[in-house]
């Protein structure tokens, strides 16, 4: 008897040791647990705010990095060169020309404009102004019996029959800054250019 209870007391010893032991492995594993769901969400906020953050000093929002703006060149300074300031006519501040720069008042044979010319900066197409008509065109000849204003307008010459009338719409052909009468058909048969003038008004020579 003495010795079968010895071996129930033993057997309760080892049923309270193992008992014990596998406590201990529950706690250590929800101890494991909770530190890997501090780690996770420690990486996620990582993750979040771009992983080791930002290094000092660079812009925020995704704003790109500062770069030396471009300083833009002055503009260039309005000049009229000696030949278009002599082959023009001055009407209130602004130099009118023709486009390929004959004399106005040269007395010479009639001739028209039939080759593409070149606008020259700081020079346009003339709009259709009275005064303008009255006094460049009908006072001078240009030599040639029509100059052409910016929608085709054409105006006789002090050469023509009728100087400072209109005589008929012709049509100018562009290429880029290139112009001229157009050609087409019997306008070839024409003679006349195209009036110019200074984008606006010029200093004195």
């Amino acid at each position: 008897m003495g010795r079968s209870r010895s071996r129930d007391r033993d057997r309760d010893r080892d049923r309270d040791r193992k008992s014990r032991s596998r406590g201990r492995g529950g706690r250590s594993r929800s101890r494991s647990r909770s530190r890997g769901g501090r780690g996770g969400r420690e990486e996620r906020r990582r993750s979040r705010s771009g992983g080791r953050g930002a290094p000092h000093g660079a812009p925020r929002g995704g704003a790109r990095p500062y770069r030396n703006s471009i300083i833009p060149e002055p503009p260039k300074p309005f000049t009229v060169t000696p030949e278009e300031r002599q082959n023009s006519v001055e009407f209130e501040g602004r130099l009118y020309a023709s486009l390929d720069f004959y004399p106005p008042d040269k007395v010479e044979e009639l001739s028209g404009q039939q080759e593409m010319k070149l606008m020259p900066d700081d020079w346009e197409l003339v709009p259709k102004e009275q005064a303008v008509i009255d006094t460049v065109i009908a006072l001078h000849g240009w030599s040639t019996n029509f100059l052409v204003l910016s929608q085709g307008e054409t105006y006789w010459t002090n050469r023509g029959l009728k100087p400072g009338k209109i005589q008929m719409i012709w049509d100018l052909e562009r290429s880029g800054r290139l112009f001229r009468p157009s050609q087409r058909g019997g306008l070839k048969n024409y003679k006349g250019r195209v009036l110019i003038r200074t984008c606006k008004p010029v200093p004195p020579p």
